[in-house]
């Protein structure tokens, strides 16, 4: 597990160390003794765990957390500090913080605190939970007690309601309103959870008096303001305004899946033509393998080469080459379904999964490219370049072990096509 552990005294980050070494997980750890070189660390890798100090020589750890997990959200993280706050545990839960860790707890609460984030539960010591009520941190008898200064202050969603049968809205901050378009003339009626995320782990967290937290880093939903938003929610019951009570804070991470998204395309699309890459039509293709292996459903490959497309290159230049490659690609959406995966594997070959189909299915379809391409490559921007396709066609078979075994089945039929006169359709057993 790739680890972050910021503290600027070296003793204590050596401590931390040792007791991480003692787990049965095993740790990858860096160390930051401020919150530059943690900044730094972040920006050169991607962590499963991270353990910072509130008190920092060039900052506090809440205002990391904050920007950290918005970039984050799926590393777990651990608050740590001197002061043994119920208000500062509060503070770090609505920054995003997956527990709150008191350093003079660490050696003996360390290991509970990884199991319980592991379960998706804010951890705070029992200690510290059950510790006496003060003005200053309004504690209650179960997780915490929230006051509304440090709610109103939060930039995210923060919702409370009665933790009864009733349910009714007590409590909505300004971030509420303003990003889940949530209005404050429904505090006192019923809020009904499954209305808005229907995740049943969570409904059965709300039913379970034995649990205090929950949470989860990414679920979508489209019953708020947005449609399609991605939430990471935190969940805790806790005393408000003296009765027992729930609350839920919510960090909008739809951006950042977004993000999360466009990137993933674009590692597994061909920037060109705009199909599957390599990487990206073996993630799919095993996917329709295991099922097809699965249900018993027939699963066929179609593989393509480009007659003498170097000397379309050669003799118009590859600028052109590029258009004719694009034009192909074009072709190859329009004949084939929406399920199958049509992808560039590089040059003028394309692969292309065709989904829920035999051997006959697919020639057929092959068959209608083909001649589509026939007439589609006569002339390419205004060039009369007579470009053909070539194509070889195989089924799944019981004993194919991976989709390797029918691409390569595919490949000895279109060796055969190229050298039995080119622009054809070959297939068989």
């Amino acid at each position: 597990m790739k680890t972050l552990i910021v503290d600027d005294h070296e003793m204590f980050r050596m401590g931390l160390v040792a007791l991480l070494g003692q787990m049965d997980q095993d740790y990858d750890i860096t160390e930051a003794g401020d919150l530059a070189s943690a900044n730094a660390a972040v920006e050169q890798n991607d962590y499963d765990l991270l353990l910072i100090d509130f008190n920092l020589p060039d900052g506090n750890g809440l205002q990391f957390i904050q920007a950290f997990k918005t970039r984050n959200f799926s590393c777990d993280v651990i608050m740590m500090s001197g002061t043994e706050s119920q208000e500062l545990a509060a503070e770090a839960m609505l920054a995003g913080a997956n527990g709150f860790l008191p350093k003079s707890y660490a050696g003996s609460e360390v290991k509970s605190a990884l199991n319980k984030i592991m379960d998706g539960e804010f951890f705070i010591p029992d200690k510290l939970k059950n510790a006496p009520k003060d003005s200053a941190s309004m504690a209650g008898s179960t997780l915490l007690s929230v006051g509304a200064n440090v709610l109103d202050s939060a930039l995210d969603p923060v919702i409370i309601f009665e933790n009864s049968e009733k349910h009714k809205l007590e409590y909505i901050n300004q971030a509420a309103e303003q990003g889940l378009g949530i209005g404050r003339e429904l505090i006192g009626q019923v809020f009904r959870v499954e209305d808005y995320i229907s995740h049943q782990p969570l409904l059965e967290f709300l039913k379970d008096p034995a649990r205090e937290s929950f949470m989860l880093s990414a679920i979508q939903t489209s019953h708020f303001k947005k449609s399609d938003q991605w939430l990471s929610v935190s969940c805790s019951k806790i005393e408000f305004l003296g009765s027992p009570s729930v609350m839920f804070y919510l960090k909008d991470i739809t951006d950042l899946k977004n993000r999360e998204a466009d990137l993933e395309k674009a590692s597994n699309t061909d920037p060109m033509t705009e199909l599957l890459n390599r990487r990206g039509f073996y993630l799919k293709a095993n996917e329709e393998f295991d099922r097809a292996k699965r249900f018993n459903q027939p699963l066929s490959i179609v593989t393509c080469d480009l007659d003498y497309f170097k000397r379309l290159n050669d003799n118009f230049g590859h600028d052109f080459g590029d258009a004719v490659l694009k034009a192909f690609s074009s072709a190859c959406r329009s004949t084939f379904r929406k399920q199958d995966l049509p992808a560039r594997f590089g040059g003028e070959e394309f692969v292309i999964g065709v989904v829920n189909a035999d051997q006959k299915e697919a020639e057929t379809i092959a068959e209608r490219l083909r001649k589509s391409w026939q007439d589609i490559g006569r002339e390419i921007e205004g060039e009369a370049c007579l470009s053909t396709v070539s194509i070889g066609v195989a089924q799944l078979k019981k004993e194919d072990e991976d989709i390797d075994a029918v691409i390569k089945r595919a490949d000895q039929h279109l060796y055969y096509a190229k050298e039995n006169g080119r622009n054809q359709v070959c297939g068989g057993a």
